[in-house]
């Protein structure tokens, strides 16, 4: 048993519960960056060193940084009345850059959900950087955990993460519809657009490499065959069937 701890001194245990980690990728992390345990997990994901790994990517990097808090634990959901206020603040600092021509709030908060994981805020620029730049330096940020020039994350002052995602304000309609809907909806959304020969991403609708739809969210609903599907409804709970329908009913008119 020592000597197998000495061949791979890996906190198993705690990693392995981190979403989305299994042996495999742990194994990858350990052979490619030494991650050993939550906090050298986490370091390189603030160091953006995950996502250049086969099999990972910039959404698992994220992912993987939203799961862990400062302190290596798993972060507890909090009221929406209680995030609100702070998600609110956020989007009332940066919708006063000039350089923020687009600011919403995402995620759950954006469908209304009783309890928050964390705040996301997306915004639209040509100039990610600045905006950034004032994410991160807001008055009540109590931690950065990562600064990138388009993806950004930090810890507020009250113990919330907030996520900040800068696209471009033609990938507005597609960015805001792929950061507000829940997994399963995202996931059914996908399943349409394969059966189409479509490929749906935060970057817009697309056929081979051609945009089909990336401006509005309708848009983006549209070309998938569906009716647009207002945020509180976004859980896959029979809203697509419906907006489905409704489409082709608008169709046949």
């Amino acid at each position: 048993m020592d000597e197998l701890r000495k061949s791979m001194p890996i906190d198993v245990e705690a990693l392995n519960a981190v979403p989305g980690l299994g042996p495999k990728k742990l194994m990858l992390l350990y052979k490619k960056l030494k991650v050993r345990n939550i906090e050298d997990l986490r370091k390189a994901a603030e160091q953006h060193k995950i996502m250049k790994l086969p099999g990972f990517g910039e959404k698992s990097e994220m992912e993987i940084l939203k799961s862990i808090t400062a302190d290596g634990k798993e972060k507890e959901r909090v009221p929406l009345e209680k995030a609100l206020p702070a998600a609110n603040e956020i989007v009332r600092l940066l919708r006063r850059l000039p350089e923020a021509q687009k600011v919403e709030a995402a995620g759950s908060i954006r469908r209304k959900r009783e309890t928050i994981g964390d705040i996301d805020i997306l915004v639209a620029s040509e100039q990610p950087e600045a905006v950034s730049k004032v994410f991160v330096s807001m008055p009540l940020v109590q931690k950065v955990l990562a600064s990138g020039e388009t993806k950004s994350s930090v810890v507020l002052r009250g113990g919330m993460q907030a996520d900040l995602r800068v696209v471009k304000p033609l990938q507005w309609g597609s960015a805001l519809q792929y950061f507000t809907g829940s997994k399963a909806h995202s996931i059914e959304l996908r399943k349409i657009a394969i059966k189409k020969g479509l490929k749906l991403s935060e970057y817009g609708v697309f056929r081979g490499s051609k945009v089909v739809a990336s401006k509005t969210e309708e848009d983006v609903y549209n070309a998938l065959g569906l009716d647009y599907i207002p945020p509180e409804e976004r859980e896959n709970e029979g809203e697509i069937e419906a907006a489905m329908k409704k489409f082709v009913e608008k169709k046949k008119q």
